[in-house]
């Protein structure tokens, strides 16, 4: 699963003449392999994978599949837009590692935890019990 499209990679990764000749296929693919870097930012704080997200994945994933993209095109660091790209990239990750330190608060819906909605048996003991000869002694009133 993918939290950007094509149509997000250019309205908030590059405008789509900056990916050359690239395929679609390739362009999809860095799309994908942004998403599970989102994951790994995701993975601690939320239950994957995500029901919805807002915007700001979107944009995290599609500023991360655009720099990524452009080192397979070509990367010139002397190039004003490519170091606009570049630092878009790091705003990306920085923020993404603020969310992982829960001090950034995407609005997302994540998996309902598998956790089943019985208690467990709770197991009580009335004597103290030496293992070693099998005899008790009294309660110690706790």
């Amino acid at each position: 699963m993918s939290y950007a499209t094509e149509a997000d990679l250019y309205t908030y990764g590059a405008p789509q003449q900056a990916f050359g000749q690239l395929l679609l296929a390739t362009k999809l693919a860095a799309l994908q392999s942004a998403s599970e870097i989102v994951d790994t930012y995701l993975r601690g704080r939320y239950s994957l994978p995500l029901l919805a997200w807002d915007i700001s994945v979107t944009e995290a994933t599609s500023r991360i599949a655009a720099y990524n993209l452009l080192n397979i095109r070509g990367y010139n660091p002397a190039s004003g837009s490519d170091v606009n790209l570049e630092t878009r990239y790091n705003q990306a990750i920085d923020w993404l590692k603020l969310v992982q330190k829960q001090q950034a608060h995407p609005n997302v819906t994540p998996q309902p935890n598998n956790v089943p909605d019985w208690n467990q048996p709770v197991v009580l003991s009335s004597s103290v019990v030496n293992l070693g000869t099998g005899a008790t002694a009294r309660k110690r009133g706790w």
